[in-house]
C-alpha cells in the first residue's frame, strides 16, 4: 500500500477533509490517536443503544402488560358492591288525603283522612286546624267569638299492604246565635314520616260551617 493511500485512509477514519492544497497534514501521529479515541466513543454509544434495544419491551409485550392491568382493574370494579336505590313508587308508599266536610254551627265537622297504599311498619303524620273566615278558640282575636274548637296532634298508622285506611278528625263548632253566612276553616296535614306522602293539593281539608238560625 502506498503512503498516499494510507494517508487518505487515515483521514477518512478520523473524519478530516482535505485542504485547498490537497494535503492532509503533517501531524499524523496525534491525528491517529484522536481517531482511536473517537472510535472507542462510537463503539461505546453503539453498545449502549444495542443494550437499550434488547431491554425495551416489544409491542406485543406492552400490549400484554396493558391487558393484564386492565383485567386487574375490571376485577376490582366487579368486587365493589353495587348500591341499588329504589325510587318511590305506588307499591312502597302510602298516599294521604283529606276531604272537605260541611256542618252546621253547634255540630261537629268530621274530616275524613284516607291513607291509601303500603306502610312497611308504622307511619305518622301531623294535623292541625287553621283559621279561615271562621276562627278557633285558641288565641281568638279580640272582639270576635270563636266558631270552632282549635286542635292538632300527631296520628300514627300501623302496617298495611296496598290497602285503604280511613281516620276521622272531629272538630266541634260553636253556635253563636247570630245571623251570618257560611264560614270556613282548614285542617292541614303535614310532617309525614315512615312512608306516607302528601301530594300537592291533597293535604288541606276545608270545613264549611253553615249558620244555624233555627
Amino acid at each position: 500500500m502506498s503512503h498516499a493511500r494510507a494517508d487518505r485512509r487515515a483521514a477518512t477514519e478520523i473524519g478530516f477533509e482535505r485542504g485547498a492544497s490537497g494535503a492532509i497534514g503533517t501531524t499524523t501521529g496525534p491525528i491517529r490517536r484522536t481517531g482511536r479515541a473517537a472510535g472507542w466513543l462510537a463503539a461505546a454509544v453503539a453498545s449502549t443503544l444495542f443494550a437499550a434495544v434488547l431491554v425495551a419491551p416489544t409491542p406485543s409485550t406492552a400490549v400484554a402488560a396493558e391487558s393484564v392491568s386492565l383485567g386487574s382493574m375490571g376485577d376490582l370494579v366487579q368486587a365493589v358492591p353495587t348500591l341499588v336505590v329504589t325510587p318511590p313508587t305506588a307499591t312502597n308508599l302510602a298516599v294521604a288525603s283529606i276531604d272537605n266536610p260541611v256542618c252546621k254551627e253547634g255540630e261537629s265537622c268530621v274530616f275524613t283522612v284516607t291513607i291509601n297504599g303500603t306502610i312497611a311498619q308504622s307511619a305518622t303524620l301531623h294535623w292541625a286546624t287553621v283559621n279561615g273566615t271562621a276562627v278557633g278558640d285558641v288565641k281568638t282575636p279580640p272582639g270576635l267569638v270563636a266558631d270552632y274548637h282549635s286542635d292538632g296532634r300527631d296520628t300514627t298508622f300501623g302496617h298495611q299492604t296496598n290497602q285503604s285506611v280511613t281516620m276521622h278528625i272531629v272538630i266541634d263548632t260553636y253556635r253563636d246565635g247570630r245571623a251570618e253566612g257560611p264560614e270556613t276553616f282548614q285542617v292541614v296535614l303535614s310532617n309525614p314520616r315512615g312512608g306516607i306522602v302528601i301530594p300537592a293539593g291533597q293535604g288541606t281539608g276545608t270545613g264549611t260551617i253553615l249558620a244555624n238560625n233555627s
